[in-house]
């Protein structure tokens, strides 16, 4: 049977560990320990996704001192372990202390100006010197060149998908229409579980006619992350930019953008197509005028 982890943006799976280095481990039936490794993935049990024995964590999330050995070799997990080692944890190095420097001696540069003599009073056509508010004008356009220039480097460099907007939240509401970041990740959290495993759009147009079973692939292998296809599609539903647009934009072939808008629009027809929109009747007749 083939096991995945169910950690956001963890793409662990047993078919793909070859040398067999991986465990994947149960989440515990304990209550309280149930609960805090929940809130440790960023899980929530809702409707599109279940705790059930299927649902596992690797061994990635885990230190090494939380396992131990048992006589034959293989590996468990101690009691009471909680998985703390996630992508999303970002590092934050210590700056280090500035150095103390010794005060610079004035003292030779003062001996070397007594022995330089003044210069001569050849010219009257000498360039006057500028004034300190057009010195402050020219410091302050400098400034502003600058700052221009570093904002330029900082957001150019940095590929076009979610998580250069994920501390804008003005600009996640402009392109996915989500109120702000944390939104929009639930709702993909909900969806990745099946979302890994849909069916690509040119697949299922090749073997329509064939009786053969579909052989469902996960985008792995795709250039796009899993997380960015669903931003893509999103931008394409709200703002409506063209394939040649998100072509540019996500550096892809116009190809694959048609291959991903397609597919995810099946994919999220049948799993949003399942959740009830319409009041029951009991509770049409409650309100009904």
């Amino acid at each position: 049977m083939a096991l995945h982890c169910c950690v956001p943006l963890c793409t662990s799976d047993s078919r793909y560990d070859i040398d067999k280095k991986l465990s994947f481990h149960n989440i515990p039936k304990d209550e309280k320990l149930r609960r805090e490794w929940i809130v440790k993935i960023r899980r929530d049990e809702n409707a599109l996704f279940k705790i059930t024995e299927a649902s596992h964590v690797c061994c990635l999330h885990f230190n090494s001192n939380d396992f131990k050995k048992t006589l034959s070799g293989m590996r468990r997990l101690k009691n009471g372990s909680v998985p703390s080692l996630f992508n999303w944890k970002t590092c934050h190095e210590e700056r280090p202390a500035p150095k103390q420097r010794l005060p610079f001696n004035n003292s030779r540069n003062d001996m070397v100006k007594e022995f330089i003599p003044p210069p001569f009073e050849d010219h009257d056509y000498a360039v006057s010197p500028l004034s300190l508010e057009e010195k402050f004008i020219s410091l302050q356009q400098h400034n502003k060149f600058l700052e221009d220039r570093v904002l330029s480097l900082s957001t150019g460099s940095m590929k076009f998908g979610i998580q250069r907007f994920c501390m804008n939240d003005d600009m996640v509401l402009f392109y996915t229409g989500f109120r702000d970041y944390n939104n929009f990740l639930s709702v993909f959290n909900a969806l990745q579980p099946t979302a890994v495993n849909m069916i690509r759009w040119s697949q299922v147009q090749r073997q329509r006619n064939q009786s053969s079973q579909f052989n469902s692939t996960a985008f792995r292998s795709e250039s796009l992350l899993l997380i960015d296809q669903f931003f893509m599609f999103l931008c394409r539903v709200r703002q409506g930019f063209s394939e040649n647009d998100l072509a540019v934009r996500f550096d892809i072939s116009i190809s694959s953008v048609s291959r991903f808008i397609m597919t995810w629009s099946n994919y999220l027809y049948v799993m949003l197509g399942i959740l009830p929109i319409w009041p029951d009747k009991s509770t049409i007749n409650k309100y009904i005028p």
